[in-house]
């Protein structure tokens, strides 16, 4: 266990002085940033065909949150998921699930190359600014 710590501890080491150098660098987009309400974690473009998904999002703020994905496949129409709301503490890490039945996961297997999983999330601060961020991502499936 000690040894998990001390490789930790020297690796957040050797990453704290380039953290600083790149804030140096991009004051600019330090303050486009500071306006931003919501954004994806790390969004994959491709993700694996499986029964569930999960797109990762955080807040800046505390805010409220309104997420809705959509499953669209290249020969029907899309399948809407109904939306989730809810209220998102500053820094918290929420996420948008979305669950598919056998056959659902069976069309999406056959027609990997052409379907989407599309996310959007409209987030509106609580600290009384009254700011609004939608933001979107459309995921490309592999097998």
């Amino acid at each position: 266990m000690k040894k998990v710590l001390v490789v930790l501890a020297a690796s957040a080491l050797l990453l704290a002085p380039a953290a600083s150098s790149v804030s140096a660098a991009s004051s600019s987009t330090a303050s486009a940033s500071a306006n931003r309400v919501i954004r994806f974690i790390n969004p994959k473009k491709k993700i694996r065909v499986a029964k569930k998904f999960k797109a990762k999002f955080v807040c800046s703020v505390d805010c409220k949150v309104k997420a809705i994905a959509t499953l669209t496949y290249p020969d029907a129409a899309s399948i809407k998921v109904s939306p989730v709301s809810g209220s998102i503490l500053a820094h918290q890490v929420a996420w948008e699930y979305v669950t598919l039945n056998n056959a659902a996961r069976n069309h999406l297997k056959a027609t990997v190359g052409g379907s989407r999983l599309k996310v959007v999330v409209t987030a509106k601060a609580l600290d009384g600014t009254k700011r609004v961020q939608t933001i979107r991502h459309a995921f490309k499936f592999r097998k």
